[in-house]
């Protein structure tokens, strides 16, 4: 097995280089697809996570609780649904049936109050 020479190494790509620009299709090829795969896939792909399933148990039924869960409604990553206290919330996330749970304590409201 022959060593691997620097000179050998800036010779081969010297030579590749040559190819390359001489080869017009080569060149769009090797400078082309990479700028088209980049376009292509930042339109594709989307990372904004949008209407993840939250369920809300309000525990406080204050007006601050409220206002609190219409912060999370009015925006559009979030679609809450309210649930009765008669289900577990570990339940619910190991069932798949929410993506996240939120629970407000009783005294959440007088919390706010007292800032």
């Amino acid at each position: 097995m022959k060593k691997l020479s620097l000179n050998r190494v800036k010779s081969i790509s010297k030579k590749e280089v040559h190819h390359i620009l001489r080869d017009r299709f080569t060149l769009t090829i090797a400078l082309g697809l990479p700028v088209m795969l980049v376009i292509f896939f930042g339109y594709v792909f989307d990372f904004d996570t949008r209407d993840i399933r939250l369920v809300v148990f309000d525990r406080d039924q204050t007006v601050q609780s409220r206002q609190w869960v219409d912060v999370f409604s009015a925006s559009q990553y979030f679609k809450v649904v309210f649930s009765n206290l008669a289900e577990s919330p570990v339940q619910l996330l190991e069932g798949e049936k929410a993506k996240a749970v939120m629970v407000i304590e009783p005294g959440f409201g007088k919390d706010i109050r007292r800032g």
